[in-house]
């Protein structure tokens, strides 16, 4: 959901080339029904805002209501807000945008969650003027109007940072974030909200004193029992803990430790407590993409592919293709599930010269049964531009998704035009683009 190739530690595996520049959020609009097809409808959330939008993050409802939220730099990107805007089931938008954070902070790292009411919560890493990241957090009805005041989770003079959200079926939440002490360790913290905003509890969810531990991605049941799991990335191998909702700790389970190093996880819970999670790995050349279910008696079943294509190998040169950025949502009573991920292939000729890189990106969008049977694969397009003999691309990044208690789901990501040169606002910007489906 978030970019953080920029603070994670991932040792002799290099992530392709990216610089910022304009983005402009959209929406395309996909039919809600069970093959999906791509309408000419495109929604601009961003409406008369200046600068560059980006990190985005979304949370739907019962009945397929979403809302967005995304960070909006400041014309010399030096600033920047959260933002959100509600979106109807059918892709417009619902009332005007909602100015999240105002400070002078630079505020990133955005995660949303929703309720059965249609109220939600917005978290987020406010970068302050002195270099240091809390986690913030603000509550709104269903009408977007806020409630209460903006909230440090966390506001330490540690490091902290990448906040996850989940909220129950009443409205009771949980946020999850890394904590960075030196350089070289970082733990995982979560605090449990009431519906109200009090502050229930503070879980120590990872905090090994001779290892890292970050990338936290948390769930919860929106069914009766309204258990949550937060699974996490720790030295290079991932694992799950599964809790009561009252927070108490129930299991803890290594979800991969292979010879490779996994990184990323994604975690998503249906009503009864099942849940799915995905990770990317690298297999020596490039980043696969890999999946498991995980059901509500905390019994781990067996790892299958999502994406692990292979290199083109060209005499001595392989080609990686790079799977990567999973998330997922899973149907909150089918079994069914939809995962996407970026996928990146990097032209070896071009690395050594980036200003003529012709590595393309885009997300790949799959669809599975409750026995993990591909029902529907799509890949989002890209596109290229010769103008004036400089080579561009539009490249799709970072997606995220979010799924409704009817099927309904959204995933969406970052447009990106791939070029190493400077990029103006307007069309040749990064954009956000949607896509609406439905398990």
């Amino acid at each position: 959901m978030n970019p953080f190739w920029s603070k994670l530690n991932f040792s002799a595996k290099v992530a392709p080339n990216r610089k910022p520049c304009s983005c402009r959020p959209f929406v395309e609009r996909l039919e809600v029904r069970s093959v999906p097809s791509i309408s000419a409808i495109e929604l601009r959330l961003h409406g008369s805002l200046p600068g560059n939008q980006r990190n985005s993050a979304s949370a739907t409802g019962p009945i397929g209501q979403s809302v967005v939220a995304f960070s909006s730099l400041s014309t010399d990107g030096k600033k920047a807000d959260i933002f959100a805007q509600r979106i109807s089931p059918t892709g417009t938008k619902v009332g005007g945008l909602i100015h999240v954070s105002t400070s002078s902070a630079f505020d990133t790292e955005t995660d949303v969650a929703m309720d059965d009411t249609g109220a939600f919560v917005i978290a987020w890493t406010a970068i302050l003027p002195g270099g240091n990241r809390n986690v913030q957090m603000s509550r709104f009805n269903a009408l977007g109007v806020r409630q209460g005041t903006i909230v440090n989770v966390a506001g330490t003079s540690a490091v902290e940072s990448m906040p996850s959200l989940a909220v129950s079926a009443g409205g009771e939440f949980v946020i999850s974030y890394t904590r960075a002490t030196t350089s070289t360790k970082s733990d995982v913290i979560a605090r449990r909200y009431s519906s109200a905003g009090l502050l229930l509890q503070t879980i120590y969810v990872a905090n090994a004193p001779s290892v890292r531990e970050d990338s936290s991605a948390v769930a919860r049941s929106k069914g009766p029992a309204a258990s949550f799991a937060i699974a996490y990335r720790a030295g290079y191998d991932i694992y799950v803990r599964r809790y009561s909702p009252a927070g108490v700790l129930e299991k803890v389970s290594i979800v991969a430790n292979t010879p490779r190093s996994e990184a990323y996880p994604a975690i998503d819970m249906d009503k009864a407590g099942n849940a799915i999670l995905a990770w990317q790995d690298f297999n020596g050349v490039d980043w696969d993409v890999r999946a498991r279910r995980y059901d509500k008696a905390g019994n781990l079943l067996p790892v299958f592919a999502v994406g692990i294509r292979k290199g083109n190998s060209t005499g001595l040169e392989v080609d990686p293709v790079y799977e990567q950025h999973p998330v997922v949502a899973l149907h909150p009573t089918n079994g069914k599930a939809v995962i996407a991920y970026e996928l990146w292939t990097v032209d070896q000729d071009s690395i050594a010269d980036p200003t003529t890189s012709r590595s393309k990106a885009t997300v790949h969008i799959v669809e599975f049964s409750k026995t993990n049977t591909v029902l529907v694969t799509k890949t989002t397009a890209a596109y290229d531009d010769d103008e004036d003999d400089v080579f561009q691309q539009l490249r799709a990044v970072y997606p995220a998704i979010s799924l409704g208690g009817n099927g309904a789901y959204l995933v969406h990501f970052t447009r990106n035009p791939g070029k190493y040169t400077d990029v103006q606002q307007g069309d040749d910007g990064e954009s956000i683009f949607g896509h609406l489906g439905k398990l």
